[in-house]
């Protein structure tokens, strides 16, 4: 790799003709990544807009400043692309499409990275997720707290994993999964949940409503929805009295229930769009 720098410099030799400062990026493997064309630029001949833009305050004392020009970007395969002006997409470093590839190595070569699991479904289920360790559960070292977070022992079929069972509670939470794996590995796993007690299946037409499609508060203050389809009105109704409409169907709708006597309710929801109105029953106490 130390040879191709030269080879680099010549061959854009136009290239730095107009340009005064030209910088060799590495990587932290020591191994040459990018290099970085830049010009200098006298603030005086900058207008206050420009001066503005750049931070500049006037009495900085500033003379020059650098410009970034182009970036001459090499590739792993010891080949290079020269990007100049929009092509850089306004990126101090490496273009865009160049620096996803430069994230996917940070993130491979930090092994605590914190990865996001986004994990949706109803209150109380579990579902699995499955962690790459090449490890046992015996093996491994829990450093977390989250009591909702079981982990499962499932080796074969070649690859070394573990399961982490997670418990779904009420509701948007997060839980942090941080494993030690020992020789000073450790992997962090960040888990997005959102739980729901009722969905749009739940909701039945009039003539389809039966007294199997209830849903028992029991004692809980809130209601959780999960609505998928277009913005909805939902109505709660005990006999003649219908309360206050509350908008739903937009992401996880939180209903809030402490307000209600004991007794039985009807939930309506009715589609915006469609106008088509749907049902489930709702009981507080006992």
């Amino acid at each position: 790799m130390r040879c191709l720098l030269p080879f680099v410099f010549l061959a854009f030799t136009s290239a730095l003709s107009a340009q005064s400062i030209a910088d060799t990026v590495y990587s932290r493997w020591g191994q040459p990544e990018s290099i970085r064309y830049y010009s200098l630029i006298d603030v005086e001949e900058l207008s206050p807009a420009e001066r503005f833009q750049r931070g500049i305050k006037p009495g900085d004392g500033t003379e020059n400043i650098r410009q970034l020009d182009s970036i001459y970007v090499i590739d792993e395969d010891k080949a290079g692309t020269l990007f100049k002006g929009s092509e850089m997409h306004e990126l101090p470093g490496a273009p865009a499409r160049r620096a996803g590839n430069a994230v996917k190595k940070a993130k491979k070569a930090d092994s605590s990275f914190t990865a996001t699991d986004y994990v949706e479904g109803r209150a109380g289920m579990l579902v699995q997720r499955k962690v790459m360790t090449g490890k046992s559960v015996e093996d491994i070292k829990r450093l977390d707290d989250s009591p909702e977070i079981e982990l499962i022992d499932k080796m074969g079929a070649g690859k070394e994993a573990i399961v982490a069972k997670v418990r779904i509670p009420e509701g948007s939470t997060q839980r942090k999964l941080i494993l030690d794996l020992g020789e000073g590995e450790k992997r962090e796993k960040l888990y997005s949940i959102r739980g729901y007690h009722l969905n749009e299946t739940d909701f039945k037409p009039e003539q389809e409503l039966t007294e199997e499609q209830t849903w028992r508060a029991e004692g809980r203050n809130y209601l959780y929805l999960r609505l998928r389809s277009t913005e909805k009105l939902l109505y709660i109704s005990q006999g003649e009295t219908r309360y206050k409409p509350v908008p739903v169907g937009r992401q996880l709708d939180e209903v809030y229930l402490k307000g209600l006597a004991t007794g039985k309710y009807l939930l309506e929801i009715i589609d915006l769009g469609t106008q088509e109105k749907r049902y489930h029953w709702l009981m507080i106490g006992n």
